[in-house]
């Protein structure tokens, strides 16, 4: 999510979040809150992927991220 507001901070988008929620208040919330509680596995992990075999056996080359944040922001915003 800091990837994605840091890109739509830099396209001009003033209501994207600039703080990050420390790890113990979504903890905290998880108590009570079913969505919050579901990211608890995941707090403080970063997620690494092999996709190697994609790229090789497709040729594919992936749009980057910051082109596909960028459109969609257009589209929600029009």
């Amino acid at each position: 999510m800091a990837t994605v507001a840091r890109v739509l901070r830099n396209e001009g988008y003033s209501k994207v979040p600039s703080s990050q929620a420390p790890n113990l208040l979504l903890r905290f919330m998880g108590l009570f809150d079913r969505e919050a509680r579901g990211m608890g596995p995941f707090l403080g992990k970063k997620a690494a992927f092999d996709n190697r075999a994609t790229f090789e056996l497709l040729d594919w080359k992936p749009t980057p991220i910051e082109t596909s944040l960028k459109d969609m922001a257009q589209t929600l915003s029009a």
